[in-house]
């Protein structure tokens, strides 16, 4: 399925202006319709949004995160190192054992 629509959806919006919510752990593709009616909605109701999505990645951040009450910066900062350690680890091209994600 093609989707209709592509947008990059900020879990922790961007008008927190925190420099975490630019961080790939709080970032989620979605359809442009569904991300212009979320704007700075709380959690519970983006999760709705998140769960109907075209996109495989962010209904799973919804199943993963689904019992979260507010999404906070240690989250982002640990769904990002996670995501690091899948694409690396998968594709083979580091070991993260010697990398310091913590820079």
């Amino acid at each position: 399925m093609i989707p209709v629509s592509f947008s990059i959806e900020h879990i922790m919006p961007e008008s927190t202006q925190n420099e975490k919510a630019g961080m790939l752990g709080n970032l989620l593709p979605l359809g442009v319709e569904g991300n212009n009616k979320l704007g700075a909605k709380p959690l519970a109701d983006k999760l709705v949004v998140y769960r109907a999505s075209q996109y495989q990645l962010t209904k799973k951040y919804a199943n993963d995160y689904g019992g979260e009450a507010k999404w906070e910066y240690d989250q982002i900062e640990k769904r990002t190192k996670d995501m690091a350690q899948i694409m690396y680890t998968q594709n083979g091209l580091y070991d993260l054992n010697r990398l310091d994600l913590e820079k």
